[in-house]
């Protein structure tokens, strides 16, 4: 509830402060990124774009001691670039690189995440603000190592996302907006050592995403 007042205090903001300057126009070029503020990037949930973090993660009962701290590095990228094939079309590529680690005294687990695809945005142009309706899919793999004082263990997984929703981007000036995005992700991850089994993780998330975009080319001159 927290987060979605933020997004309407913001996106309220915009419509009173911004003019439709940006341009959605045919040879024009995108560079942006969209996250879901406080998460950490998953291909099992709703992604975020970029974030990296440093913590630790201790774990306490009434009948156990205190258990070492675990240290936690996570490091996610997600930007994606685009062009307009024709007026208020963008067709584009995602690119996600991830990692996430977790450190103990005696053990390392480290998970890392490979993932490209396409995207598809229609922008509806209206004065004061930008619709859109938003196609994307992703392939690629994530990495599973562990290691620790006794053994060590490795696997690999195929992913496949395909996800969409629904924004909105404000314009905050001549080449760069704001924008908010209410979608749906559907993801399949198969060992890809286990061909003998149909075996298959599949994934069902929905939820908020925002990030910045800046628009490029001959109408944002």
């Amino acid at each position: 509830m927290k987060t979605l007042a933020t997004i309407l205090t913001i996106a309220a903001l915009l419509i009173c402060s911004g003019s439709l300057n940006a341009q959605t126009q045919k040879g024009t070029f995108m560079i942006g990124d969209l996250y879901r503020p406080g998460k950490a990037l998953s291909f099992d949930s709703f992604s975020s774009s970029m974030n990296i973090g440093i913590g630790t993660q201790t774990y306490k009962s009434d009948d156990m001691e205190d258990s070492s701290p675990t240290k936690l590095l996570n490091f996610n990228l997600m930007p994606r670039v685009g062009y307009f094939f024709a007026d208020n079309l963008l067709v584009g590529i995602d690119v996600t690189l991830a990692a996430d680690r977790y450190k103990e005294e005696n053990y390392k687990y480290i998970i890392s995440t490979l993932g490209v695809g396409p995207f598809v945005r229609y922008y509806v142009p209206l004065e004061k603000v930008l619709p859109f309706f938003e196609l994307d899919g992703s392939l690629g793999r994530i990495k599973y190592a562990y290691s620790s004082d006794q053994n060590e263990d490795e696997s690999k997984s195929s992913l496949n996302s395909i996800g969409g929703g629904v924004g909105v981007a404000f314009p905050l000036g001549r080449i760069v907006t704001f924008d908010v995005l209410v979608g749906y992700n559907h993801v399949v991850l198969k060992d890809k050592e286990d061909n003998d089994s149909n075996y298959r993780d599949i994934s069902n998330s929905a939820g908020v995403k925002m990030g910045f975009t800046i628009l490029l080319g001959p109408s944002a001159e």
